[in-house]
């Protein structure tokens, strides 16, 4: 009793129901990644290389735009603020945030996003670090007085405080 080796191809039981992840997936107008980073996405668009100021600071290939603003989301250093996808061959290109002043076009292979302004740096903490009127000397002996919920403007964030500059 010869038993030959069954074959199979795609069309088989085994592979029903396995879908093949949409590459165009692209959410529209806006993606917040899985660590909470807003992306602004245009999708069928690509930027404007002609003017020489998109600067990639990464490349991967990714399975769709979604996977792609996740890497960016999560890159270590925290410079990566958009994506570049090319859905044709799944590069993600990560973006500094040069492109943001750059030219959009449409284009079927390509989906671009950046994250809004507001989310480039972390908020600052305006709480008083001390007690209002608490007087403070560095270990060089320079002395400070820690002043809440006043600005005094053209003195920058600390100031030594003399007698009349007030």
């Amino acid at each position: 009793m010869d038993a030959k080796p069954r074959s199979w191809t795609a069309s088989d039981d085994v592979t029903k129901g396995i879908e093949k992840r949409d590459a165009t997936e692209c959410p529209s107008p806006q993606y917040t990644a899985n660590n909470g980073l807003e992306f602004n996405t245009f999708c069928g668009q690509a930027f404007d290389t002609s003017q020489r100021n998109v600067q990639t600071i990464g490349t991967t290939t990714e399975k769709s735009s979604v996977d792609c603003m996740n890497v960016c989301a999560s890159s270590d250093d925290g410079t990566c603020f958009g994506i570049w996808y090319n859905i044709t061959d799944s590069t993600c290109w990560q973006l500094d945030r040069s492109p943001f002043n750059s030219t959009r076009y449409s284009s079927d292979t390509d989906n671009v996003a950046v994250t809004p302004y507001t989310q480039w740096r972390a908020p600052t903490d305006t709480s008083c670090p001390l007690e209002d009127g608490f007087k403070y000397t560095t270990d060089n002996g320079q002395e400070f007085d820690i002043i809440c919920d006043k600005d005094f403007a053209g003195f920058g964030d600390m100031c030594r405080l003399q007698l009349g500059a007030i």
